[in-house]
């Protein structure tokens, strides 16, 4: 199998990978709302929801305002197996949460993935961290990382050009009426999902400053690009959030993002001005503390198969994730 590794390569940095052998199952589970008291309030509906769940290894917490103003709070939640997160969808009373009558502007979304070993792949810049998947296994140090290609390369199934999409470009966006609808959406295969992680708790005050002052904003510019430029990327949403607790170890922002394909976020990590700014200011950002950092960094990649991947959105507004650029049908 083919490698893109440069010959002789050397890693300018440390970073780490998760000892994990079993595939991963992720739901984004949601409220959306225009007044942030009652988006809140529907959100502890979703925690008590969650709360002792069968097969649930946890749930984390973030939030943020979207492009219609709307208030999103999300519970980024994984399980032990996709059978475990069907049987928590189906369980009563949270069929009876998610299909409400709902005459106002409080919406609810799902967004679910499940993904075989071969088709994801996790990086991040310290052993400490408790966000994710990796805080449910060991980590060990992975050469495979810090130059163009090493993301494709950490994916087994992606080898050689594996994994391609199927729906080479985005179509125009969407204005169908979802207001008081209950709305999924057929999903081209192979697309690519990742979650990319951001925390400062555990630096010293100096690398902290310097982050915040010179590193994230980068960061911040890139996914606010990818936000305003879908059509050019391929990029269907990016979700720049914040974290409902952040701390030690933890995350205080993320992106979660959908592109059509593995290749398509390639194509910016690649190819686009704006990735190349943060490659470089996370390169000088570690030069600067002679390549012993704490900021915690890190994502997880994945390209679920056409069966493991479903969305739903019960009254939310028109450009809530794909509604935005697929075609709705009821549920």
């Amino acid at each position: 199998m083919a490698k893109l590794t440069p010959p002789d390569w050397e890693p300018p940095y440390p970073a780490f990978i998760s000892d994990i052998k079993d595939a991963l199952t992720i739901a984004l589970v949601a409220v959306q709302g225009l007044a942030e008291p009652e988006t809140t309030a529907a959100f502890a509906t979703v925690a008590g929801l969650l709360a002792g769940a069968d097969g649930l290894l946890h749930s984390e917490h973030v939030g943020y305002t979207d492009g219609r103003n709307h208030h999103n709070a999300i519970a980024i939640t994984y399980w032990r197996t996709a059978d475990a997160f069907a049987r928590w969808r189906a369980d009563a009373a949270v069929e009876r949460f998610v299909e409400a009558d709902r005459k106002d502007d409080l919406g609810v979304w799902i967004e679910f993935l499940s993904c075989p070993r071969d088709r994801f792949e996790i990086n991040n810049s310290t052993l400490k961290m408790n966000w994710g998947v990796s805080r449910h296994h060991g980590s060990y140090e992975d050469p495979i990382h810090g130059y163009y290609g090493a993301m494709r390369d950490r994916i087994a199934a992606a080898e050689d050009g594996g994994l391609a999409g199927t729906l080479g470009r985005l179509n125009r966006e969407r204005d169908e009426k979802t207001r008081g609808r209950h709305l999924t959406v057929a999903l081209p295969e192979n697309l690519c999902f990742i979650r990319t992680v951001q925390g400062w708790s555990d630096c010293a005050e100096a690398e902290r400053a310097y982050f915040l002052e010179n590193t994230y904003p980068v960061y911040r510019k890139g996914v606010e690009f990818l936000q305003s430029h879908p059509l050019e990327t391929n990029c269907i949403v990016a979700r720049l959030v914040r974290d409902a607790t952040p701390g030690p170890t933890l995350p205080h922002t993320e992106t979660l993002a959908w592109f059509l394909s593995l290749n398509d976020l390639e194509n910016w990590v690649w190819n686009h001005p704006t990735h190349a700014a943060i490659f470089s200011a996370m390169i000088e950002h570690a030069q600067r503390f002679n390549f012993e950092i704490d900021v915690l960094l890190g994502h997880e990649v994945l390209v679920p198969t056409a069966d493991g991947v479903r969305v739903e959105y019960h009254n939310c507004h028109n450009a809530t994730g794909f509604l935005r650029f697929f075609e709705p049908t009821p549920l």
